[in-house]
């Protein structure tokens, strides 16, 4: 008999202690002798636990049917609906949820699956190195599709949202003045959506929703039309109360709601629908009105954006197309060009998945819909940093003389003359905070430069810091007073380079403006704030959303060379550097070091980065071990 161990998040209890609870649960179900589901990815959503394992060796164009009935011969007490996504390279991933999540894959891992003469390969789904990039903060720009292109540029960072790697999340909004939040659809709003909100909130971000998988709730849930539209404002319910007390209610009808699916490269906004409807000629102002309007809002939705989506959806999975390509004709998104050859060559191989995938994108395209609601209700620098700059920087003390260093006078003046002169130098400070908020408030580029830090990345094979330029310029040569996190008294540094990331590479620039979020190489600077101003304070530093509450010690393997304790230590503070999440303290032993995370996720992480620099040298990496400590208080 295996025991299922469930926790619930409640928003009462704080981060580091879920995670604690957590890593308790689960060293207790290594206990029962789980085996192989010991490195699972395991997520908690709401009260039960997801498994998530990986299906292997299948044979070509095997059919989520076939792949079903095999699954349940081996295993018939599966649920009716399984969650299967296959995968490019003839591979897929299931997902069983539900309290007996864990002992429904325990078994099934154990059982012998055959699709005609493969034997299917059943594991647990662990990180992959191909899947790196989803778990660290990314920043590049991105190409507008406005009218006023040489006014209107976007930086897109994206961060992951798993709880393990909210560091990345917390450097990610600092750095932003808007969000795009993507919820499924189908799972709807996680625990961990509300706490990266919450935390969006303080930071003053203006979020946006995108509502994701649409295409799973049509196809694999059969929802009707109304059902769908209940199922989606269920969950923009849940967002917009999350949001409720920073920013207006969000809607389909005012723009701040979209919906689509990622994966078939397709979405629908409120923009997308009214230029579908005056190509045709009808009264999108009437049909505005209907869809704001809250009594006739639900039946409009559904009639006038869901019906148009269910004909070219089933017309394009019945493989009619005649029907489809009529439909998009109407519309007045004809296939031209690359896209009807691509067309043809979808018909003569019977592709009905890609015939339904370009028919989608034809009629809806995911970019146009998603840039245009974000470059609509997501605000600039110009008009965020306003609302923003008191809470980025708070002046200096008056009465603490920060700005003469070394020369300070710690003697308290005696004579009215050393009175005078001390009142004329807190004057001069008073001036110069007044100006650095000033300049922040405007996002000015002849304002003094601020810049800050909130992580150091590796581009080009050299470290930089990624931060965001509040006001003023950056150029390389120039030299700046860098206040390192935590630390009162400025040192000097000189930018030698300014790069931009790109989506593929970076792109080498000689000078960046207030607003602009660079990566800066020569500061030496993890986090915290440079400027041209010695006398100015540095910006207000971030605050963690987690801590680390999970390590494991680490040590070289037999036959390790040298210079690979060496190599081990560069690793682990570029690691650090990376992530203020990290930590490495000494373990046991002399050459013990002990990696500290906020979950097994990211340490799993962690570990794959270090033993592919570290490789062919073996690193021995000890089980994840919770730190508690045990607080005795005397009563006398």
């Amino acid at each position: 008999t295996t025991e299922i161990y469930t926790l619930s998040l409640h928003d009462a209890l704080p981060i580091s202690l879920l995670c604690e609870a957590r890593q308790l649960a689960l060293q207790r179900m290594r206990a029962q002798r789980l085996g192989p589901l010991v490195p699972l990815w395991q997520q908690l959503d709401g009260d039960s636990i997801n498994v998530r394992l990986y299906v292997g060796n299948l044979p070509h164009n095997t059919t989520e049917q076939q792949l079903t009935n095999c699954l349940r011969e081996a295993m018939p007490r599966l649920p009716e609906q399984l969650d299967i996504c296959f995968r490019k390279n003839g591979s897929a991933t299931l997902t069983l949820s539900g309290d007996d999540a864990l002992a429904l894959a325990t078994q099934l891992v154990a059982s012998a699956v055959r699709i005609d003469d493969h034997s299917v390969v059943l594991e647990p789904l662990r990180f992959r190195a191909d899947k790196d990039a989803t778990s660290q903060l990314c920043a590049a720009p991105l190409p507008t599709l406005s009218d006023d292109a040489d006014r209107l540029e976007l930086n897109l960072i994206d961060s992951p949202g798993h709880l393990d790697f909210s560091a990345e999340v917390t450097s990610a909004l600092r750095l932003t003045d808007g969000g795009l939040v993507v919820v499924d659809c189908v799972e709807g709003m996680a625990p961990q959506t509300n706490s990266v909100l919450r935390q969006a909130l303080r930071e003053h971000v203006r979020v946006v929703l995108f509502l994701n998988k649409v295409d799973r709730a049509i196809s694999q849930q059969q929802l009707s039309e109304t059902e769908l539209v209940e199922r989606l404002q269920r969950v923009i319910a849940q967002v917009s109360t999350a949001v409720a007390s920073h920013q207006a209610a969000l809607s389909f009808a005012a723009g701040t709601v979209a919906f689509g699916s990622a994966l078939e490269g397709w979405a629908i906004s409120i923009d997308s629908v009214l230029a579908l409807y005056k190509k045709r000629g009808a009264d999108t102002e009437k049909l505005l009105r209907q869809l704001s309007k809250e009594s006739t809002a639900n039946k409009t939705f559904a009639r006038a954006v869901l019906t148009p989506l269910y004909q070219l959806r089933n017309a394009a999975s019945s493989g009619d197309h005649e029907k489809t390509a009529s439909i998009l004709e109407k519309c007045g998104v004809p296939l031209k060009g690359r896209a009807l050859a691509n067309w043809r060559e979808a018909i003569d191989n019977n592709d009905t998945k890609t015939l339904l995938r370009m028919a989608m994108r034809q009629l809806y395209p995911c970019a146009d819909a998603v840039i245009g609601m974000v470059t609509r209700h997501l605000p600039s620098p110009l008009e965020q940093q306003r609302i923003r700059a008191p809470l980025l920087y708070v002046p200096n003390d008056p009465t603490d003389d920060q700005s003469s260093g070394d020369d300070a006078d710690d003697e308290t003046p005696s004579t009215e003359e050393e009175k005078a002169v001390v009142d004329a130098k807190d004057d001069v400070l008073g001036q110069h905070d007044d100006l650095v908020l000033r300049g922040i408030r405007a996002c000015a580029i002849d304002a003094p430069t601020m810049f800050f830090a909130s992580k150091s990345v590796q581009l080009s094979g050299r470290a930089h810091a990624l931060g965001r330029l509040f006001s003023g310029t950056l150029q390389t040569g120039q030299e700046l007073y860098v206040y390192d996190d935590g630390c009162a008294k400025p040192r000097k540094a000189k930018v030698l380079s300014i790069v931009r990331q790109q989506t593929r590479g970076v792109t080498r620039v000689e000078r960046a403006v207030a607003g602009d979020v660079v990566g800066v190489c020569g500061l030496n600077l993890n986090l915290g704030t440079a400027t041209s101003l010695k006398s100015a304070a540095p910006i207000v530093s971030m605050r963690a959303l987690v801590s680390d509450v999970v390590g494991v010690a680490l040590r070289l393997g037999k036959g390790a060379k040298g210079n690979a304790q060496r190599t081990l230590l560069d690793a682990l503070n570029e690691l650090t550097a990376a992530d203020p999440s990290l930590r490495v303290v000494h373990g046991d032993g002399d050459d013990a070091l002990v990696l500290r995370a906020c979950g097994e996720l990211q340490l799993e992480v962690c570990l794959s980065r270090i033993r592919s620099k570290l490789a062919p040298t073996k690193v021995v990496a000890s089980p994840p071990q919770v730190a508690l400590k045990e607080i005795g208080r005397a009563h006398v």
